[in-house]
This record gives structure tokens, C-alpha cells and sequence, in this order.
């Protein structure tokens, strides 16, 4: 794994990215990707376009 942190992101399958990147905000792919936070209520994961 190279990088001290590792990418954050959430797949539409579910999976989180898990790849060693040098920016806290994500890896090379998804580092400008609008952060996707379950729901409180409910747990779900927010679609893509709401």
C-alpha cells in the first residue's frame, strides 16, 4: 500500500475504495468525488443523482 492514507470512497456496490493515496480527500480517482455519507435514520447510502 503506498501512502499514508487510504481512499475513503463509496462505491455504488457499497465497497469502500481502500486504496493508499498521499491526500487525505481520496485516491488519484476519487479525490474530487462528492463525499457520500450514510444516512442517520435510516443507513442507507445516498443514490447517485439525490
Amino acid at each position: 500500500m503506498r501512502g499514508e492514507y487510504t481512499c475513503e470512497y463509496i462505491h455504488n456496490s457499497g465497497e469502500v475504495c481502500g486504496r493508499g493515496c498521499r491526500k487525505p480527500e481520496g485516491c488519484h480517482e476519487h479525490w474530487r468525488a462528492k463525499k457520500r455519507i450514510a444516512c442517520k435514520v435510516c443507513g442507507k447510502k445516498p443514490s447517485r443523482w439525490g
